[in-house]
């Protein structure tokens, strides 16, 4: 009798989740459009020279950086990296990662890569334009700080992608800091400053040229913010805590980053939204995950569902149902159209899907890609003419 191995224990399983994978979406297309459009027939023009972009941590003992076309045919690999590598942030064809700990920037087209050297170990990283990076460090100012540690502040970092210098422009008086955005347009870089706990009180502004604070805007909420791509709206999640009576119903809060005026977006009967929420290129949507049933399924269960939420009424329609046991919305195409969503079948493992967002249609790609969490995670889309 031939003894079974972990190795192919993994095999088996990955081979199982990428049959769950394929039936999922498939069965979801073959059911026909969510909603009715008259748009016409699907155009996916709008994906020519895009590539996807994953990093594949399955086997436990490295992460594998590959880059496909946007349907996931033909993959390459950029470059491999230890296990536990993390995607900071990825613009064109330059990707940040967290590399024990290390910053490293990595060409996706030639594979050169460069070592950034930090105060710090880097936190968090968006590409400002410009040829720049904004990095956040990790700090030590935590609930429980080690005593026979020196104090460590989080601090805002700017990398000049050209020379490699990194400059602090910014320092954390306490706690830590997550950058969320920075706009070449505007100057300024978003951050949001963190305590010890998944409560949001305010969001930072901070000039990007010479770290001056511009202002801070409250804004309440919960686990996770993002920033719309026009840089003056931000949304803000109530995840992982109980809802004040104030913002009874809600599942995030859409703040103008000028004003400070705040709107909740409410979620629909019987769901229960996941975020990050994605915004559309141009801003005007907003891209919603979850599951119906207040709770994510058991394996093999639909209940996943993606709702998009009009960003100037806040009103929120169902997009696609069906989607295994939660839904993820991962990336938009350049024109708004597409959105490349993935689909929880069980831990680690989930299946790819393009939702066209005016017919409702899903087209299920890439079988052979099933990472996620544990397991990886897949960036999005990428021009990657675009350095």
């Amino acid at each position: 009798m031939t003894a079974t191995t972990p190795t192919s224990l993994r095999a088996v399983a990955r081979r199982a989740g990428a049959l769950l994978a394929v039936l999922s979406f498939a069965l979801i297309a073959l059911a026909g459009p969510s909603h009715a459009s008259g748009a016409g027939d699907n155009d996916y023009d709008a994906l020519d020279g895009m590539s996807l972009v994953w990093l594949d941590s399955s086997t436990g003992r490295s992460a594998d950086l590959w880059v496909a076309g946007a349907d996931g045919a033909d993959p390459r690999l950029v470059a491999g990296f230890p296990s536990g590598t993390r995607v900071l942030a990825m613009s064109g064809a330059l990707m940040a990662l967290d590399v024990r700990d290390r910053l490293v920037v990595v060409d996706l087209v030639s594979g050169e890569q460069r070592d950034v050297e930090l105060p710090r170990s880097p936190r968090g990283a968006v590409f400002g334009g410009d040829g720049l990076l904004f990095v956040t460090t990790a700090g030590n100012r935590t609930c429980a700080p080690d005593p026979l540690e020196l104090p460590q502040p989080s601090r805002l970092v700017r990398v000049d992608l050209a020379t490699g210098d990194a400059q602090v422009i910014a320092v954390s008086s306490g706690g830590l800091l997550d950058v969320l955005s920075a706009d070449a347009g505007t100057r300024e870089v978003v951050v949001l400053p963190r305590g010890c706990d998944v409560g949001i009180g305010e969001l930072r502004l901070y000039d990007m040229d010479s770290g001056e604070l511009r202002r801070t805007v409250s804004a309440r909420g919960c686990g996770w913010a993002t920033v719309a791509p026009e840089g003056v709206r931000a949304l803000v999640g109530w995840e992982s805590c109980t809802v004040p009576d104030a913002h009874t119903g809600a599942i995030a809060t859409l703040v103008d980053l000028t004003s400070g005026e705040g709107r909740d977006i409410t979620a629909v009967t019987n769901a229960a939204a996941r975020g990050p929420f994605l915004f559309s290129p141009d801003g005007a949507r907003i891209a919603v995950g979850g599951s119906f049933g207040g709770v994510v399924g058991r394996p093999g269960s639909t209940t996943g569902a993606v709702w998009l939420a009009d960003a100037a009424t806040l009103e929120l329609r169902p997009l696609a149902q069906g989607l295994a046991r939660e839904a993820v919305p991962l990336d938009w195409s350049p024109d708004g159209r597409f959105l490349l969503v993935s689909a929880v079948q069980a831990q680690g493992f989930c299946s790819l899907g393009v939702v066209d967002t005016v017919t409702g249609d899903v087209r299920p790609i890439a079988e052979n890609i099933t990472v996620c969490g544990v397991n990886g995670e897949v960036t999005g889309w990428t021009a990657l003419g675009d350095g």
